[in-house]
């Protein structure tokens, strides 16, 4: 994990992951952006999909409604008072 000020209201932070047991790679990418009581959050996944969880070759079965399994993005704002 790194996670690097750029600038005085910006972020970036990274992510690795590696599940060395099952070979899966999970990544994720956050831009963030902070105002007075505000901050603007961008960000990116790419993670193992969930049909690709198995154990002892039957699949793990998972609630339908986690996300993060897969590719994506997703934008966030966050409001401070």
């Amino acid at each position: 994990m790194v996670s690097i000020p750029w600038g005085l209201f910006n972020s970036v932070m990274g992510m690795v992951g590696y599940d060395w047991e099952h070979e899966r790679l999970s990544n994720f990418l956050m831009l963030q952006r902070t105002y007075d009581k505000l901050s603007l959050h961008l960000i990116l996944y790419a993670n193992p999909k969930r049909e690709d969880y198995y154990l002892d070759g039957f699949p793990i079965p998972l609630p339908k409604t986690l996300t993060g399994f897969g590719n994506g993005i997703q934008f966030m704002i966050v409001f401070n008072h």
